[in-house]
């Protein structure tokens, strides 16, 4: 467990002699991301990012690793942490430390691990904070912002959450308020913006924003097209599918399988599971998807009707208690439960995790039998985690680039440009340039006028 809250280490990783076999992925990595390496040819003489501190929070694999390069070499002062504690690629993390980059990341944190490593990111040399925050479901936004509102009201720290990991942050930021009483407004006081990479982090910011309690700017790259028609849609597509299997050892021919949620991320696990022979079924609570999703084919259902039916349940909406406990009790014997938006409380984990009258049973590290007490059970992978990534299922190379991309370019004009107080969108300019960068490796043309 580690104890030192302002530790003056530059890395955490699990173990630092896996950095050639890491450094061998991302150089054959690197072929497949275009757009980076564009981006990397174009600007790393001139340095546009220098004098940017950046902390950043992402799934931590070689094509993470070479978005973080890029940013560095760009003349970004980098610190990184992982924002799921199951999907990092150790030999990634190991060839990143051994490059001088600051990164703190290992398959397996504890939650505790995992907020010190949060925190470890903004931590920079002589006593400074970032100036910029790239950052994956909001953690270390919320982090800050919960950080500076204890100070003048340290109550808000006492309030039982609905997750353990939002309860265990709060232990954490007690901990540094007993250190430091001004931590958070005297070390975030140059930071400039926040760049919210996921459709979670998003929303919870637009929470904060209408609660009136929105501090920084935030740039929201899910409202890139890129991001969301490409990435998220084609990710979900080509991953999903071989993540189940392997996890559950099964195959999805006649299976029937309930995707909630019909955004650019379920309509690929719909694609996906399409596909591979299973009956898909759709819930929505947006009437232009579920008819959108009605035209293509799929039954679209209430989760209430076919909670006791269906064989797989795989949600994808970004939002919060989809399914919930209730339905959990009433699902078949070994129905399967996933997860393929950004935050785990998208299944109701902490209420069948702590219920006495449900056992658990480890069947393998990323996945979990519970019985209840009449005798059924349902599988549960990755503890409702983002399953693609945390069941060591890769990233796909050509599609980070894509939105990797994106992150990057924007950060070259916020080193230019100062946001409003507000959430800001990705100028379609930018999509544009990105999408070209990738048009030559697929072997497409544009035609011009």
């Amino acid at each position: 467990m580690l104890t030192s809250l302002f530790s003056d280490i530059q890395n955490k990783v699990a173990d630092i002699n896996l950095d050639k076999i890491g450094r061998e992925e991302i150089g054959w990595v690197e072929k497949e991301m275009p757009g980076l390496m564009q981006i990397r040819d174009k600007y790393k003489e001139l340095k546009p990012l220098k004098g940017m501190r950046i902390s950043g929070s992402l799934h931590i694999t070689t094509q993470t690793a070479v978005l973080i390069e890029t940013l560095h070499q760009l003349g970004a002062t980098v610190r990184w942490s992982a924002s799921n504690i199951y999907s990092t690629q150790d030999e990634a993390a190991a060839a990143i430390a051994q490059s001088g980059i600051s990164i703190f990341a290992w398959k397996g944190e504890t939650l505790t691990d995992y907020w010190w490593s949060l925190f470890q990111t903004l931590l920079f040399e002589d006593n400074k904070g970032p100036t910029h925050i790239i950052d994956d479901k909001g953690d270390m936004a919320i982090m800050i912002h919960k950080g500076m509102e204890s100070e003048s009201n340290s109550k808000i720290l006492d309030e039982e959450e609905s997750s353990s990991g939002e309860n265990e942050l709060n232990l954490f930021l007690k901990r540094v308020l007993a250190k430091n009483q001004s931590f958070w407004s005297t070390h975030c006081k140059e930071l400039e913006v926040i760049t919210e990479d996921s459709r979670t982090g998003a929303y919870r910011m637009k929470e904060l924003l209408e609660q009136k309690k929105l501090l920084f700017p935030i740039l929201d790259i899910t409202s890139s097209k890129l991001k969301t028609q490409i990435d998220n849609y084609y990710s979900s597509k080509e991953s999903l599918a071989e993540t189940i299997k392997r996890a559950a050892r099964t195959i999805l021919i006649g299976k029937s399988v309930v995707i909630c949620g019909y955004g650019d991320i379920g309509k690929g696990c719909a694609e996906a599971m399409r596909k591979n022979g299973a009956d898909v079924l759709i819930t929505e609570t947006n009437p232009i998807r579920a008819l959108e999703a009605a035209m293509k084919g799929y039954k679209v259902v209430t989760l209430e009707e076919v909670c006791t039916e269906a064989d797989v349940f795989i949600t994808a909406t970004g939002q919060k208690h989809i399914i919930r406990l209730e339905h959990m009790k009433q699902m078949k014997d070994q129905a399967i439960i996933c997860n393929m938006g950004h935050f785990e409380l998208e299944v109701e984990y902490d209420k069948l995790k702590n219920n006495p009258d449900i056992k658990k049973i480890a069947v393998s590290p990323q996945l979990n039998r519970y019985y209840f007490p009449d005798g059924n059970s349902i599988l549960l992978i990755a503890e409702a985690k983002l399953i693609n990534l945390a069941y060591e299922t890769p990233q796909l190379a050509f599609l980070k680039s894509c939105s990797y991309s994106v992150l990057a370019m924007v950060q070259i004009e916020l080193a230019k440009n100062k946001l409003p107080l507000q959430i800001n969108s990705i100028t379609e300019n930018i999509d544009q340039q990105v999408a070209k960068m990738h048009l030559n490796k697929i072997k497409a043309n544009l035609t011009y006028k």
